[in-house]
């Protein structure tokens, strides 16, 4: 065959490859080597055409040998290095780029797949010369730019990575993921907004480009704005229902929604494609915690730990659940943390740590970590409140909350909201949680001057909305627990913040000025333990609702499984809160007075098994272990005069269930430990005139738990002291807290007005 009919034939195969005719090239080139086998075109145009076709073990044979044939074509080299990376030859791509790079220094294309290679190897710098090197023989290389400002990126040098993306995009305006990848950079340098419209761009250049969808959701999600979040998450998984990322943020927005079902069909979806992803384990946990599963919940925990084992975040969730389940197993791995608790890089939660550790400046470094890694860092000093555009001149407060419905919270501060002075004050409820009609929510609309449901705002807009109504202060009703917003008072919803009844402990946070405690739960002993100054109220910090109905009825005891005669103990806590501490004292009490039963709240089958279980290990009839079902909270109240006595809980106290059996005219015992979760049932208990049940070490309290139990005119005295209190001591008389609690508000109010800094105040 002469050579112009082999060139002529070789053109055809390249104009043939041109066209994407990949299969007839291959063939085409296997049939004209059997004339011309020392051609090494041919074997490059075979190794090309199985490179465009994914077949990249193939490609690097042909490619292979035609270096075979002229070792020194750069071309070559590069072409087999890029099917080597494509492999995942990392190593052997990059010296194969090296190789292409020696044979001739200027080839960008060599240089560009040589930083690729790197950059996936984790030798970003390396990459980052790899890419300069390209740029500086062809420095309106596209491709370059863009890799060059993701290993920027990757660096955490974000200013330059911006820099990169503009480069990039002012070579080719229109680039759909050049905008994509500027909006992820916006992200990481923390502005949401930005980071929006960037991706919004991408979109508008390329509406299939899923993952800026995905990102436009998850920015949505951390401003707080779940809704929006959710139509562009759908919108991605339209496009990739697949998509492991899509998928756990539309499992993250949904639960924000308060669709529990979806959001762990999603998160399941997710992790069927992804099972290694441990945060699509915890956060499946967290829908199932909060859907009361809690044995699934801790399966979930410990598959993202066995992840990600250094998560303080998620081991102290785990140990949550298994307290929810009485697995105390869970108390001795939480002493075994030891200093590991304060991990700054994986805080835990202070709030699931309070049942486990009842040392209070403990929990205030555990606060201060979790606040400093979690939320924006206030740098300026708090506005002056000013009422100088109100006409009334009255204080404008504004109550910031997800539990305006049928919670304990409202069950305490419901009564309050309608004895606010409303010739002295201005009252604002905002409201994030899901939405909600139930009588409660309905009494507290009409009750303050203004409900503004802000469920779809993010923090920053909540906070700018507070701002623009002119609220002088802002009380935090949630802290750390479930459903909280922490980040809407980082950004200063008002001059003057305040925490109140949610969260029993500091915030540890700069951006919160006070706290409303008593004498009992924040003492001498304990004031370092708070980051806030401290509104000291006379009586109990705790509101009550002093016309809180109770059933006129109650069923007989055989009804709730109690004997008719025995001794009833009873703790209506939350499973989580009893520890193998006071349940053995427990155990001890049941066995010294004949016919006596434990009655608790039957939160989870699993709970009430364990519980059974660890009373027979302790050589009680599980049977006498009882448990009282969910009920209405007026029956609920009214079952309570069944219970003899209700016996406290140690490092986490009876709160609103204490106020519960008070109010039911039940006696209460507890044990004051040192932290405020630990005091609150003694705060309760001196604001109502019944100091004497307050102990102060574990023996004080079982013995005096034994010897009511054994002096029924002892307990009944009590009770009818108790009877006589309950409407003539501070603790239910809610319209003289109102007057305390206003006065505490006009005096910060007045501090602040002033100038002055927020300090201790005590409000007689």
């Amino acid at each position: 065959m002469s050579e112009s009919t082999a060139a002529a034939r070789i053109q055809r195969l390249v104009d043939q490859f041109n066209k994407g005719q990949f299969p007839q090239v291959i063939a085409g080139a296997r049939l004209l080597l059997v004339e011309q086998p020392r051609l090494a075109v041919l074997y490059s145009l075979i190794g090309a055409s199985h490179a465009a076709q994914g077949e990249h073990e193939l490609s690097m044979r042909a490619f292979g040998s035609a270096l075979a044939l002229e070792p020194n074509s750069a071309d070559t080299h590069c072409n087999l290095a890029n099917a080597e990376a494509a492999q995942g030859l990392l190593v052997d791509a990059a010296n194969g780029y090296r190789r292409a790079l020696v044979l001739n220094p200027g080839m960008v294309q060599a240089a560009n797949g040589l930083g690729n290679a790197l950059r996936q190897m984790g030798q970003t710098e390396a990459a980052l010369k790899a890419f300069d090197d390209a740029l500086a023989c062809q420095p309106d290389y596209a491709e370059a730019t863009f890799n060059r400002a993701t290993a920027l990126h990757d660096l955490g040098r974000l200013d330059e990575a911006l820099r990169g993306y503009d480069s990039l995009l002012s070579l080719i305006p229109q680039l759909a993921i050049g905008h994509w990848h500027r909006g992820r950079v916006l992200m990481s340098m923390g502005d949401a907004a930005a980071a929006i419209s960037a991706c919004e761009l991408a979109i508008a250049a390329d509406p299939q480009l899923a993952g800026a969808h995905v990102d436009i959701g998850h920015a949505y999600l951390t401003l707080g704005m779940a809704r929006k979040a959710e139509s562009h998450l759908r919108a991605a998984l339209q496009i990739a229902p697949s998509d492991p990322r899509a998928l756990l943020n539309m499992g993250f927005t949904l639960h924000q929604l308060g669709d529990l079902t979806g959001a762990e069909a999603a998160y399941r979806t997710s992790l069927s494609i992804d099972p290694s992803s441990a945060l699509a384990h915890n956060n499946l946990g967290s829908v199932l915690q909060e859907a009361g599963r809690p044995v699934e919940a801790f399966a979930a925990f410990e598959q993202a730990l066995a992840i990600t084992p250094d998560d303080m975040n998620i081991r102290i969730s785990k140990l949550h659940q298994q307290a929810q389940i009485c697995d105390w197993r869970a108390y001795a791995e939480f002493a075994e943390l030891g200093d590991h608790l304060m991990n700054p890089e994986r805080p835990a939660p202070p709030w699931q740590v309070l049942a486990f550790d009842d040392n209070p400046m403990r929990n205030r470094r555990l606060s201060e970590i979790w606040a400093k890694g979690r939320f924006p860092q206030p740098d300026s000093a708090a506005p002056r409140p000013d009422i100088s555009n109100n006409p009334a001149k009255r204080i404008r407060v504004g109550y910031f909350s997800a539990d305006f419905h049928e919670h304990a919270t409202m069950h305490l501060l419901g009564g309050m909201m309608a004895l606010h002075d409303r010739s002295r004050f201005e009252i604002t409820a905002f409201s994030f949680s899901p939405e909600r009609d139930d009588p409660v929510r309905r009494k507290l609309i009409e009750d303050v001057e203004h409900f503004l449901d802000v469920k779809d705002l993010s923090d920053l807009q909540i906070a700018k909305l507070a701002q623009s109504r002119g609220i002088d202060i802002a009380v935090d009703l949630k802290g750390y627990t479930m459903e909280s917003r922490p980040g809407v008072f980082a950004y200063r919803a008002a001059p003057v913040q305040v925490s109140y009844l949610g969260y029993p402990g500091t915030s540890g946070a700069p951006f919160m000025d006070y706290l409303i405690g008593d004498g009992i739960v924040c003492t001498p002993k304990n004031r370092a333990a708070f980051s806030e100054s401290l509104i000291e109220l006379a009586g109990s910090y705790q509101v009550n609702d002093r016309n809180r109905a109770i059933a006129e009825t109650v069923p007989p005891r055989s009804q709730f499984g109690l004997p008719d005669d025995g001794f009833v103990f009873g703790c209506f806590n939350n499973t989580f809160k009893i520890g193998p501490a006071e349940f053995a004292i427990w155990m001890r009490l049941l066995r010294a007075v004949d016919g006596s039963v434990l009655w608790l709240l039957g939160t989870n089958s699993a709970a009430k098994a364990n519980l059974r279980r660890e009373a027979q290990a302790q050589g009680v009839d599980p049977g006498r272990v009882v448990f009282a079902e969910r009920q209405q909270v007026n029956q609920h109240l009214a079952r309570h005069r069944h219970i003899d006595l209700f016996l406290d809980t140690f490092n986490y106290n009876a709160h609103t269930t204490a106020s519960d059996a008070l109010w039911a005219g039940v006696p209460v015992l507890t044990k004051a430990g040192e932290g405020f979760a630990a005091r609150v049932a003694a705060s309760l208990l001196h604001a109502v005139g019944l100091p004497d049940l307050v102990t102060h070490d574990q023996e004080a309290y079982e013995a005096l738990a034994l010897a009511l139990a054994s002096d029924p005119p002892r307990l009944a005295a009590l009770k009818a002291r108790l009877a006589e209190n309950r409407l003539t001591h501070p603790l239910f008389d809610t319209a003289l807290f109102a007057r305390r609690l206003e006065s505490a508000y006009a005096a910060i109010a007045d501090r602040a007005m002033k100038g002055e800094p927020p300090a201790d105040v005590a409000v007689d």
